[in-house]
C-alpha cells in the first residue's frame, strides 16, 4: 500500500520504518513489539486483530486486491 519494503536486516530500525508509513494500523511498531513479549494465546489474538486493521486498510486503499482467501482463513480462526 505504501510501496515502501522491510527487510529482516531493518527490524532494529522497524519504529522508524513503521512511522514514515502513511497507511498503517495506529502504533503497529509498538504493537508488534508488544507482540514479541506477550503470552502466546495474548499475543496470538492482537495478531489476529492487526491483521484485520491491514485488511480493512487494503480493502479501502486498494479495492482491486481479491482479500476473498483470506477472509475465509480468517472467519475459520476465531481467537478469543
Amino acid at each position: 500500500m505504501n510501496r515502501r519494503y522491510f527487510t529482516t536486516f531493518q527490524f532494529k530500525r522497524m519504529t522508524r520504518f513503521a512511522s514514515g508509513l502513511a497507511l498503517a494500523p495506529a502504533d503497529v511498531a509498538g504493537r508488534v513489539q508488544h507482540l514479541l513479549l506477550a503470552p502466546s494465546r495474548t499475543a496470538f489474538v492482537q495478531l489476529h486483530g492487526l491483521e484485520g486493521e491491514v485488511l480493512e486498510l487494503l480493502a479501502v486503499h486498494a479495492p482491486a486486491i481479491d482479500l476473498s482467501v483470506v477472509r475465509r482463513r480468517r472467519a475459520d480462526v476465531r481467537p478469543g
